[in-house]
């Protein structure tokens, strides 16, 4: 889980591996885009640190990545075909993950990874929104009656892609996702001349992929560099142990929280979940 390259951080924070060793810096890195997620209320996706050949099988490089023994991410901006869109991986380690039947010539180093995730989520007034946000693409969309079923969603109640639209344009923050079925029930209640409309008797199960469909912005990645900076530098010993969904990182205490850039905690309220 790391939204700015190694290589940007370094240019950013001017700590050279002297200064800082990498696998250091990589949990600066790590633990800074946890903690602007976190803030945000978002999931901004993966950098990918690399890429390179494996016999028949693309090596990709995701320090702390955090994603399932196998399945699907999106991957977007690596300039390979095999690379490009939905593609299934297996899990190399806690760092790798490995691609195949993709040739890769030569290794590269740029390339942006949209971890899929699951979201529920009720209909209200024919839009849900999905979280955590920004929605890069979405893969599926199953409807029930709220209150149906607490077990899963059966594959009948899969929407056809005419049924639903999400806009997945830059910067797509919002994930309201937009459901083209009336899910609006009038009741009439004794004693009411005007029946009573239902608004959010339906809800709906999205498989989708988390991140920025064009990579992460340029100011949120600046913001990132400079928390994980006061990170890397802190004397103090102002960290604990912390875990957050399948991902456990160093915490900052108050104190060193309060010491954070203005500019970068402005930037991240820009892109904050409104409340």
């Amino acid at each position: 889980m790391a939204a700015v390259r190694l290589e940007r951080f370094r240019l950013m924070s001017g700590l050279a591996e002297s200064q800082l060793p990498s696998d250091l810096a990589l949990l600066a890195i790590r633990s800074a885009t946890v903690l602007a997620n976190r803030f945000c209320g978002r999931h901004f996706g993966d950098v990918v640190e690399s890429v390179t050949p494996s016999g028949t099988n693309a090596t990709l490089s995701i320090p702390g990545h955090g994603y399932d023994p196998s399945g699907t991410m999106l991957l977007l901006g690596t300039g390979i075909a095999g690379l490009t869109g939905e593609v299934s991986y297996q899990v190399v380690d806690e760092s790798t993950l490995s691609v195949s039947g993709v040739t890769v010539s030569v290794p590269i180093t740029k390339g942006f990874a949209a971890k899929k995730i699951i979201s529920k989520s009720r209909v209200m007034d024919l839009v849900a929104t999905i979280s955590p946000s920004p929605v890069a693409m979405v893969k599926e969309v199953r409807m029930r009656s709220v209150g149906q079923d607490d077990g899963p969603f059966p594959s009948s109640s899969t929407l056809a892609n005419s049924e639903w639209f999400c806009d997945t344009r830059e910067p797509s923050l919002s994930g309201e996702l937009e459901v083209y079925r009336n899910v609006l029930v009038r009741k009439r209640v004794p004693g009411m001349i005007k029946p009573v409309v239902q608004r959010s008797l339906k809800e709906i199960e999205v498989t989708y992929y988390a991140g920025f469909i064009r990579g992460i912005p340029e100011d949120l990645q600046t913001a990132i560099c400079s928390i994980g900076k006061e990170l890397a530098t802190d004397s103090a010993g102002g960290f604990a142990q912390e875990s957050y969904e399948d991902y456990s990182y160093q915490r900052m205490d108050p104190e060193l929280l309060r010491r954070l850039p203005a500019s970068a905690l402005s930037t991240l309220a820009r892109y904050q979940v409104p409340y």
